[in-house]
């Protein structure tokens, strides 16, 4: 076994370092030091500096994956989000509205109680006004019911959306869940 001398990247000093030691602990200033070998040189770096930058990295890995992982949950809802659109003939589609396929029901029924009560209050007796009057008082109910209906569906996936963003965080993708400064410790000492 040959040993060389290296010096201590925390404090400078002499280190007598064996060829196959990976890692050693500074005399002087207690480092730990990771043991580089390359071709023409044999050098040592600071194992929390290590630890560190590692840590530094693999946060951001795992903020980027986090990122990644928002925006196919943001795809995939605005996928499903136009399911539940309502068309318009002038504008744009629109999300549904309780409010609006109750208001809808009952304008629609009001109509139909309008066009059906002048029918019959008519001496004509016009029979084709009373049809038309009875059709939009039944359309108009089953109209709102449809409505809402709709309009329920799509608050419940919006919710479980929601949920599914939520219940993630950056945390989530760190590599084992645990913080890497812990392995600093487990770095054995070579003397």
């Amino acid at each position: 076994m040959t040993v060389e001398t290296i010096a201590c990247n925390q404090c400078g000093a002499p280190l007598a370092v064996p060829d196959a030691a990976q890692f050693v602990t500074c005399n002087h200033c207690g480092a730990s030091l990771a043991v580089r070998r390359e071709q023409s040189v044999t050098y040592t770096e600071v194992v929390a500096k290590l630890v560190e930058d590692t840590s530094k990295l693999a946060k951001e890995v795992a903020r980027l994956r986090y990122q990644n992982e928002l925006a196919r949950i943001d795809r995939e809802w605005e996928i499903e989000r136009r399911q539940y659109l309502v068309e318009k003939k002038d504008g744009p589609p629109t999300e549904p509205s309780r409010d609006m396929a109750i208001l809808r029901g009952v304008l629609l029924g009001g109509a139909g109680v309008v066009a059906f009560v002048a029918a019959v209050a008519s001496n004509s007796g016009n029979g084709m006004l009373a049809l038309i009057g009875f059709f939009m008082l039944v359309v108009g109910p089953f109209s709102a019911f449809l409505g809402v209906q709709k309009a329920n569906d799509f608050e419940r996936a919006r919710l479980e959306y929601v949920g599914r963003r939520g219940s993630i965080s950056v945390d989530d993708f760190l590599e084992g869940k645990s913080s890497t400064s812990a392995r600093v410790d487990e770095v054995p000492p070579l003397r």
